[in-house]
């Protein structure tokens, strides 16, 4: 179990979605249990939305330079908090002024294939709690909240989890014992395979299984959704179809 102090190390990390997975469930883990790291963490994640709306450009350092600062903050002595932050942020200043004097053509972040959604199980397991309001700031689209009890499937809160750098809002419901989860975020940030393309009721729902966790996809609006759980197709579809009907 991590400490308050080494969560503090590692909150930059986790807010971003850069850490490795193990490390990820260990922040996790402590920050279901400690309100304050919680806090924390929802603070330097509205921080750090803010800083990428400012400085959003079109310029691109080298690829190497993230691990760079990555590896600045892991190394960082163990400080008082108000000044912990501060070599992380120098190299950040560093990075930014780099790009700033060495602009490079980039394209646009390609969208997150629903197969590799299918791949991340963490998104099953319990998360920090937050609101549909502060989900909504972050994610960038309405948080739906769909009623599912007509189908057994009971709310058990919402989080969110960041995927390829891209914050996605998860709902959570329990359904026969175990945990699914409702995934949202903006449509462009997935990418949709025809090849699993399902046309039902006039709607277009997009399937994949991987590693006995089956997913169902659609979109609505400015929103994509991705229902995930550890169970068969068709079962799934059918809890989808209700999910859609109550949004």
């Amino acid at each position: 179990m991590l400490t308050c102090r080494e969560v503090e190390r590692l909150m930059l990390l986790h807010v971003v979605g850069e850490l490795d997975l193990s490390a990820e469930r260990a922040v996790v883990s402590h920050l279901q249990k400690c309100a304050e790291c919680r806090d924390r963490a929802e603070a330097l994640r509205r921080d750090t939305a803010r800083i990428e709306v400012a400085l959003r450009t079109d310029l691109q350092a080298p690829s190497g330079l993230l691990d760079g600062v990555r590896s600045a903050i892991e190394a960082q002595p163990k400080q008082p908090t108000l000044w912990r932050w501060a070599p992380a942020f120098a190299v950040a200043a560093i990075a930014l002024a780099w790009a700033m004097s060495h602009p490079q053509p980039v394209s646009a972040q390609a969208p997150m294939p629903l197969a590799e959604v299918a791949q991340r199980s963490e998104l099953l397991t319990p998360m920090p709690e937050s609101t549909p309001e502060r989900l909504a700031r972050t994610v960038g689209i309405p948080i739906a909240m769909p009623n599912l009890s007509g189908a057994g499937a009971e709310m058990a809160g919402c989080g969110q989890c960041p995927l390829a750098g891209t914050p996605v809002a998860v709902v959570r419901y329990r359904w026969k014992g175990q945990l699914v989860a409702l995934c949202q975020m903006p449509t462009s940030k997935l990418a949709f395979e025809p090849g699993n393309k399902v046309s039902m009721a006039g709607m277009d729902f997009f399937c994949c299984s991987r590693k006995g966790v089956s997913v169902v996809a659609w979109s609505k609006g400015p929103a994509a959704y991705v229902l995930m759980a550890r169970t068969d197709q068709m079962s799934l579809m059918t809890l989808a179809r209700v999910a859609l009907s109550a949004i």
